[in-house]
């Protein structure tokens, strides 16, 4: 998986997310033991993909110092 893709799997994760909360959490101002489950599964997606964010960090640590000199 390029960084790029993770980049692209965040924004949407957000997108779909803030769609669902002004749509449907917000609509009802409360928050259901299903919709709570939804938040944590995406909360949970969120931590995989900034974990693997960071894992692409580290891998290509070398590459970014080159770029910077």
């Amino acid at each position: 998986m390029e960084f790029g893709d993770i980049q692209k799997e965040l924004k949407e994760l957000i997108k779909e997310y803030s769609h669902h909360y002004d749509h449907h959490i917000c609509k009802i101002n409360r928050i259901d033991d299903k919709k709570y489950e939804r938040l944590i599964e995406a909360l949970v997606h969120l931590d995989r993909i900034q974990y693997l964010q960071g894992h692409k960090l580290v891998e290509n640590v070398q590459d970014l110092k080159l770029v910077k000199k």
